[in-house]
């Protein structure tokens, strides 16, 4: 499989909170995203033809929380992957979650507060490469 040279040519498109690229890296930043227990999105891109291989992170800003935060990943609104983070006043262990991101696909993290209706603040966080 060969990398993708993008050069000048936008390969990932979308808001504010679109993936980025350098090169043959791609990633987002959602940054710091408030939510309640509504689910909220956190992040939004639609990919083009290319394919990327790339790692997500579930992020929880707040740091004297006792609620849980909810994230749920979704290709083509379809979810693929739901995980919560528990309670920010304790170490939560995680894994980065290793993704095949399919061309022309509309990749969207959301987030709510799963223990109540208080705002709490949740991101993530995607890096990857983009393969022809």
């Amino acid at each position: 499989m060969a990398k993708l040279k993008i050069g000048a040519n936008t390969i990932f498109a979308g808001g504010s909170k679109a993936f980025s690229f350098i090169d043959d890296r791609i990633y987002g930043y959602t940054g710091s995203v408030n939510a309640d227990n509504n689910e909220t999105t956190l992040f939004e891109s639609q990919t083009g033809k290319a394919y990327a291989v790339a790692k997500f992170q579930p992020v929880y800003f707040s740091t004297s929380s006792t609620d849980d935060a909810t994230f749920i990943l979704k290709f083509n609104g379809v979810n693929v992957y739901t995980c919560t983070v528990t309670s920010s006043t304790t170490d939560t262990p995680f894994q980065l979650v290793d993704l095949i991101i399919p061309p022309l696909t509309l990749v969207t993290l959301t987030g709510y507060n799963r223990t109540d209706t208080s705002t709490i603040a949740i991101g993530g966080i995607f890096t990857g490469r983009v393969y022809a």
